[in-house]
């Protein structure tokens, strides 16, 4: 495994908002991030997570607005 491994991936907090998420996923050089707490991992968000949640929240709210 450690020669496929990414060993610096792009991570999240706790608190970070869904759109922050966003471009940490859409480079394009993972599929999911790891939300870390002081190095320890409480999770991750994949993107099916991460569209599934703004789905939920547009839906909540409505659209933005143009």
């Amino acid at each position: 495994a450690a020669e496929i491994m990414l060993t610096d991936p792009p991570h999240a907090a706790p608190g970070t908002p869904l759109g922050a998420l966003l471009p940490l996923l859409a480079s394009g050089g993972c599929d999911a991030v790891p939300v870390l707490d002081g190095g320890r991992i409480l999770g991750i968000v994949t993107q099916t997570d991460l569209i599934a949640a703004l789905a939920r929240e547009n839906l909540r709210h409505g659209p933005p607005a143009r």
